[in-house]
């Protein structure tokens, strides 16, 4: 063989040698990387499991000195198993959410866990432009995140029509349930009615929680409560849900007209919303979506909700189509 054709082999093994230690890197990075990913998976799922475990010794704990299971009770057993840790338990109504770590369980009244993850932080909590990043166009709608979103959304049709014309969209971006802590981005955040806005608002030296307004006494306010002769400020922008989304645990008792929205007018549309709850009055109509609608579309939406109305009428959808005042 000659010294060229020598030459030409050598190279071409040495070559051949780095692609091989090169792919030989690239695949021991890729099974490591794969290693942290799973060992990373199972702790996170050893550190659920072993919450469950301890919620589940907690309930039957609780249920064992009581018939009923108290949400003091169950409190009292969970910081006993979880002594280092700040466990934030409250009653939904249908048994308890449970925050530790960050991680998120709900209980059923039969002593049932389940877990719902790492509860992520919701960003610019009350503010449906979320920072001046929506901007309520049909391509970059308001977002309803949170309930603290949906009472802004109330403040806003009960002052000012403007913001939700025709060319407003609203987008309830998640289910929302109001009994529900993981609903709320601060369920103890303070909040107090103000009569002039019709409205929940923040207030810090309040003593009433935003969780304790919407879901006792009036319970929440709904949107556009007024219908003025030209139509303001009811609502007629569109609220809707991308896919069908749930509002749970509703809750309104109140004289005037009691529904989700109060009043809605020309050009508004509801759609892709499932309603459950109670919805009460004690002097008007009770309805499940829309008070008082004048040309309003309600479209794929059910109501689930309890109806009553102890003095008028009451209906699952819409009410009357009339223009009035419904405050």
């Amino acid at each position: 063989m000659s010294k060229k054709s020598k030459g030409i082999t050598l190279m071409v093994l040495i070559i051949t040698i780095v692609i091989m230690l090169i792919l030989a890197a690239v695949t021991v990075g890729a099974i490591n990387s794969g290693l942290f990913d799973y060992a990373g998976d199972a702790k996170k799922t050893a550190e659920q499991t072993s919450e469950m475990d301890g919620i589940a010794k907690a309930y039957l704990i609780a249920k064992d000195l009581n018939k009923t299971v108290t949400e003091e009770e169950f409190q009292k057993q969970l910081n006993k198993i979880f002594p280092d840790l700040g466990i934030t338990l409250s009653n939904n109504g249908d048994g308890f959410d449970i925050l530790i770590n960050n991680n998120g369980y709900t209980v059923d009244k039969n002593g049932k866990t389940t877990g719902h993850g790492k509860i992520k932080e919701i960003q610019n909590v009350g503010d449906i432009t979320k920072g001046g990043t929506c901007t309520g166009t049909q391509n970059n709608p308001y977002r309803i995140e949170c309930i603290e979103d949906l009472v802004k959304l109330s403040e806003i049709g009960n002052n000012n029509g403007t913001n939700t014309s025709p060319t407003k969209f609203f987008l309830l971006a998640k289910d929302l349930d109001f009994n529900s802590i993981f609903s709320y981005g601060n369920y103890k955040a303070k909040y107090s009615y103000d009569s002039e806005k019709k409205a929940y608002v923040p207030d810090e030296n309040s003593e009433t929680t935003i969780k304790d307004l919407c879901t006792t006494g009036e319970g929440f306010i709904p949107i556009s409560l007024s219908y003025g002769s030209d139509g303001s400020p009811a609502f007629h922008g569109t609220f809707y849900g991308a896919e069908q989304r749930t509002i749970k645990n509703i809750y309104i008792n109140r004289s005037g007209v009691a529904a989700l929205f109060g009043a809605c007018s020309n050009n508004a549309t509801i759609k892709n919303i499932i309603l459950e709850g109670n919805i009460t009055s004690t002097g008007d109509i009770a309805v499940g979506f829309v008070g008082v609608g004048w040309g309003c579309t309600i479209e794929n939406c059910i109501n689930k909700s309890k109806v009553t109305s102890k003095t008028s009428y009451a209906s699952g959808i819409k009410g009357g189509g009339r223009k009035r005042y419904c405050n």
